[in-house]
């Protein structure tokens, strides 16, 4: 809801933060595949369910310099 919009809004440029989100998003979704070794991450590697299944986009979503709703449209492209 409104909540969450603007959890998103602004905690946009902090992406770990807005995992919990994701589920509220986009239906079958828990979170976001990020990268271990970047912090902040720069990209979205894939999608993970709940029930723990993880499917890699064939080229990774990019988050450096993008606008979360950028990014957020080019994960659901994905």
């Amino acid at each position: 809801g409104n909540e969450d919009l603007l959890d998103i809004i602004g905690n946009s440029k902090n992406v770990p933060k807005l995992q919990r989100h994701f589920k509220n998003m986009f239906q079958g979704v828990q979170a976001i595949i990020l990268p271990e070794e970047e912090n902040p991450p720069t990209k979205v590697l894939g999608i993970a369910s709940r029930e723990g299944e993880q499917v890699f986009f064939k080229t990774p979503v990019n988050l450096k310099d993008e606008k979360v709703n950028v990014w957020l449209t080019n994960v659901e492209k994905e």
